[in-house]
């Protein structure tokens, strides 16, 4: 691997903290919800927030951004960047007619924010993700393994 991929993963660790984003929505007051998804990933964060609104949440995985490095390492690892712990991540739901003001706000902060799906009325799914190969995956459980625990559970089974 690359040694600029372990580099730049390293600062990571500075950009956990999503308050700056999740007070310019609130003070604006353009948030229905917001949530920080660590476990389980931006999966496990969005069919939380579905299921504490009794919605389903649909998502295109072609508009979700992924950094370069992080495709890397999760491609060495066999694990999908969508299950992994996701510091760092603000979940915000915005009435549709408000989404290009609160991304405008954001954008004027210095976040990059981007709107990645939608929500609408329950239909005995949590989330459905849109794929990249086309397929669609549909998730009714609330609860969501995420990768770095599969991964360590792994490795105690196989010792």
């Amino acid at each position: 691997m690359p040694r600029w991929v372990l580099e730049k993963a390293k600062r990571y660790s500075k950009m956990i903290s999503v308050v700056r984003e999740a007070l310019e929505l609130a003070e604006g007051r353009y948030a229905t919800s917001m949530h920080d998804p660590t476990e389980g990933g931006l999966i496990g964060g969005l069919t939380e927030v579905a299921y504490a609104s009794k919605k389903t949440i649909e998502v295109w995985e072609n508009r979700i951004p992924i950094a370069e490095e992080t495709r890397i390492i999760c491609g060495a690892l066999k694990v999908d960047p969508l299950k992994l712990i996701s510091s760092g991540v603000l979940i915000a739901t915005i009435p549709e007619g408000r989404v290009e003001e609160a991304l405008g706000r954001l954008k004027g902060v210095g976040v990059e924010a981007t709107v990645v799906g939608r929500v609408k009325e329950y239909n005995g799914s949590l989330l459905e993700l849109h794929r990249l190969d086309g397929s669609a995956e549909r998730f009714e459980e609330v609860h969501v393994e995420d990768e770095l625990m599969r991964i360590v559970s792994e490795r105690y089974r196989l010792m």
